[in-house]
């Protein structure tokens, strides 16, 4: 069974550039500075949602006309939270204006979804290591079986690594064993996933994968980009169009495309992109510009472990 490590959740949480800041060297996480640190962090985070939350209640009550709380039902527990979401978009705001960017979305993820922080953390020390058996995952060579299917290529965002995808491989190999999924850890030094640093090795990446198909059967991938992975796609798309691959089906998720990234890929099917955003994103929000997409009543982490996203895609990417 596998242990849970604080300073290897803590390790994961941060990008070695702010451990290497923190403590000069990587040696401070193997003592009790990292747990220490670990349980600071989150005694802050609680600290803050709690000040947050009791504000959010007060402010409610007084706008209710002090009406009990637990007679409200539903309506003013939503009040309530729709408050707390607003208040720590503020925290995120202001902390983001002062280029604090990494800062902001540790504490405002902690804030707004402590249990999935953890568990991204935990997934991200496992990685895949452990679905190292399964034949569909990063396959060398394809089976004429696996040749059926589509492949599903699977992109991180900020701070992580493929491990998060855990849950959706699972779903994905649940519904078709015989699919082919691929992921990529894209690293950086600040932790950020970006298209002028990572483009180019995930498009080498799709050529990997399209290259493991008959040139004359080349297939339709289906990219699932999340957060910042999915920020990529746009640029990926048009780096395909010039490469002169198959064009891509495409799944944001908690990632949209902007205005000015629709204008330049105007001739681009809008039927093959699905964006899925959360309605409590601190991050992103949910105002998707796309007919094709999916509001999910969640946070922007959460998303990943959310079944009806996990469904969604798994479906999205069968229909080929």
């Amino acid at each position: 069974m596998l242990s849970f490590n604080p300073s290897v959740v803590f390790q994961n949480l941060f990008p070695s550039s702010y451990i290497e800041y923190l403590g000069s060297s990587t040696s401070f996480l193997d003592n009790k500075i990292s747990l220490a640190a670990f349980g600071c962090l989150l005694l802050v985070s609680a600290a803050l949602a709690s000040v947050i939350y009791l504000c959010a209640r007060r402010f409610t009550y007084a706008t209710a006309g002090n009406i009990a709380f637990e007679g409200q039902g539903p309506s003013t527990f939503a009040k309530v939270e729709s408050f707390y979401i607003e208040m720590v978009r503020k925290v995120f705001q202001f902390l983001h204006s002062r280029k604090w960017d990494f800062l902001a979305a540790v504490i405002v993820t902690m804030l707004v979804e402590p249990k999935n922080t953890l568990r991204a953390a935990y997934l991200m020390q496992v990685g895949i290591t452990n679905k190292g058996k399964l034949p569909n995952l990063n396959p060398k060579v394809l089976t004429q079986e696996q040749l059926k299917y589509a492949p599903v290529f699977l992109i991180h965002g900020d701070s992580s690594n493929c491990g998060l995808f855990g849950p959706m491989i699972d779903q994905m190999t649940a519904d078709a064993p015989d699919r082919t999924i691929f992921t990529i850890d894209l690293y950086s030094p600040s932790g950020i996933v970006s298209v002028e640093e990572h483009l180019t090795p995930v498009l080498d990446k799709v050529k990997e994968i399209l290259a493991l198909f008959p040139l004359s059967a080349r297939p339709e991938i289906i990219c699932v980009g999340h957060s910042s992975g999915g920020d990529i796609l746009g640029a990926l798309i048009a780096a395909m169009g010039e490469e002169g691959l198959p064009q891509p089906k495409i799944v944001k998720i908690g990632s949209i495309f902007k205005e000015s990234e629709l204008e330049t890929l105007k001739d681009y099917p809008r039927e093959k992109i699905l964006e899925i955003v959360g309605s409590k994103d601190i991050f992103v929000g949910d105002q998707s510009l796309l007919p094709n997409k999916l509001v999910v009543n969640t946070s922007h982490l959460s998303l990943l472990f959310k079944q009806s996203v996990l469904q969604q895609v798994s479906q999205t990417a069968l229909q080929n």
